[in-house]
């Protein structure tokens, strides 16, 4: 959508978007018939290969965009391609208006906020309502819900578990969905299971290697395992599959900030701001990058920014309140540790957010108590050190003491899902 009206070059979108060909179309409805015209383009000689005009019924859309898939795949060639490729047999009708709640449901996923995330969901109900049994529907309601913790001040243990009811819905309904399988793998992730979080979302690869969202959260299981340069690698395999991605791209220059590689992590960072500048999840990025590489003042304005487009997400306000707490605004920094306090007792937010803020504080005694807490609650301490604010707490035996437990409870339950047989 991005070049929907673009005059640029075919060839100069086909380098923004790395790519060696493109396919173009347009879209006519009228009444119950839809007019499809697709062309495919060879992009590094501007010329056209293929095109064709597909009048149907707009119940048949399904079947359109299986047809016009294979006979992409037949004009590129390739045995992969037309391994992977999607068969009309193997996908049932669906009414118009079921598809067009899904794609409403995923428009408003995509742009990461509590209030869309509360869209995407109620619209995915909506689908369910009329189709009970169509599982894309169910998939979407479940990445909703997973995602849901980390940008509203929801009951976390509760909005989890529908989120894995649902993915789990899905693939009773069709296990050859890639999507819910990346969707349990990312709750895992999240929610203290992190070691399972791997054979779910390897899955989900296998059945579709071009999932972008599968190699964006594996991105950060890999972060959890102290992988980073691996991470990175798979975060920049998900930027390639979804270049205009804001959050792709905005997690991409977190990782980068994570290894210390700053100015390439405010490339990407500032990609993610241009391409969707109400999302606050790349302000903070940006504020903990500023505070380390440039004047605290850049990194007072990225975080207050943050904060205005991101009130209700815990993440925002341990990172915001670490800056601000940095940067001499204490009575500011305290606020948002009250806020934090406030979403703990309605099972929302991370222990280790509120212990950011203590340690800008200079408070270590109780940012210590809040990363036991973190430990405790969700099995150990693996992911925290992505955040340098808790390099000094290194130093403390205490601390060490926390990571070696954890690790010791890493290998008991790798042991225990090796010996059950988990995954897929």
């Amino acid at each position: 959508m991005q070049y929907k009206d673009s005059t640029k070059p075919v060839r100069q979108i086909a380098r923004e978007l790395q790519v060696d060909a493109i396919v173009e179309g347009a879209v006519a409805r009228s009444g119950s018939r839809v007019t499809i015209t697709v062309q495919l383009i060879d992009a590094t000689q501007d010329r056209h290969i293929w095109a064709r005009k597909y009048d149907r019924q707009a119940e048949d859309l399904l079947d359109i965009e299986a047809e016009v898939s294979r006979e992409i795949a037949n004009q590129i060639g390739g045995t992969l391609a037309a391994r992977r490729i999607v068969r009309g047999s193997e996908i049932r009708a669906v009414d118009s208006e079921t598809y067009e709640l899904c794609l409403l449901g995923r428009f408003h996923w995509n742009k990461r906020t509590a209030a869309d995330l509360a869209k995407s969901a109620d619209y995915y109900q909506q689908a369910i309502t009329r189709d009970p049994n169509y599982a894309p529907a169910y998939a979407g309601l479940a990445n909703a819900y997973a995602l849901m913790p980390s940008y509203d001040s929801v009951a976390m243990q509760a909005t989890y578990a529908k989120g894995t009811a649902a993915a789990r819905r899905a693939i009773d309904l069709d296990h050859r969905l890639a999507e819910p399988y990346a969707t349990l793998g990312v709750i895992e992730l999240n929610d203290g299971g992190w070691q399972r979080a791997g054979a779910e979302l390897q899955h989900a690869l296998e059945l579709n290697p071009n999932l972008a969202t599968a190699h964006q959260w594996l991105a950060y299981y890999l972060v959890f395992s102290g992988q980073i340069n691996e991470a990175i690698a798979e975060m920049e395999s998900a930027r390639r599959l979804g270049p205009l991605s804001a959050v792709i791209n905005a997690d991409e220059g977190q990782l980068l900030y994570v290894a210390r590689r700053y100015g390439e992590a405010t490339i990407r960072l500032r990609q993610a701001i241009e391409l969707a500048p109400d999302n606050g999840q790349a302000y903070e990025t940006l504020a903990l990058t500023d505070l380390e590489t440039r004047d605290p003042t850049d990194a007072i304005k990225e975080a207050q920014d943050g904060l205005a487009l991101s009130l209700t997400s815990p993440r925002t306000l341990g990172e915001s309140g670490y800056v601000l707490a940095r940067t001499g605004h204490a009575a500011e920094a305290r606020g948002l540790l009250r806020t934090l306090n406030g979403m703990a007792l309605h099972d929302s937010g991370r222990p280790v957010y509120l212990a950011m803020i203590y340690v800008g504080l200079n408070r270590p005694q109780q940012a210590l108590k809040q990363l036991q807490l973190q430990a405790k609650t969700f099995g150990g301490l693996e992911g925290v050190w992505q955040w340098h604010a808790f390099d000094e707490q290194r130093h403390d035996p205490r601390y060490q003491e926390l990571i070696t437990a954890g690790d010791v409870a890493s290998s008991k339950r790798d042991s225990r899902a090796l010996s059950a047989g988990a995954g897929h």
